[in-house]
């Protein structure tokens, strides 16, 4: 079974491709560090690794609660650690950078994602 609400998982797996794309160094020299966060090294790699797989893996119908709590955990965090001073400036902040909304919607999309297949699982079963 294939997920019928593939935008928000494909907007995981198109941000992990340009952080890596950035290069992991970039991303935790500008992205990481100044949040002050553990194991920079390791969350450089792991971050977008796990966002293209839980990605993949919600688009395809497999593993998808743990898929979905995978990339919900990282929204929260990431909206608390890192964009919780943004909140004011919405979707878009100045030069055009996202803003802690944005966020927000990639979580919104990912958990509307995951009830969307739990809804049609348990419809099947029927």
């Amino acid at each position: 079974m294939t997920s019928s609400v593939p935008g928000a998982t494909e907007l995981f797996i198109l941000h992990a491709l340009f952080k890596f794309q950035l290069g992991t160094a970039a991303f935790a020299n500008f992205v990481l560090k100044p949040a002050d966060l553990p194991l920079v090294g390791t969350l450089s790699w792991f971050v977008p690794t796990m966002e293209i797989v839980a990605g993949i893996l919600l688009i395809v119908g497999l593993l998808t609660r743990l898929a979905a709590v995978l990339l919900a955990t990282e929204m929260v965090f990431t909206g608390f650690v890192y964009k919780l001073a943004d909140l004011h400036t919405g979707v878009l902040r100045p030069h055009g950078m996202g803003g802690a909304a944005l966020d927000f919607v990639y979580l919104l999309g990912t958990e509307q994602a995951a009830l969307h297949l739990a809804a049609i699982l348990i419809w099947a079963r029927r």
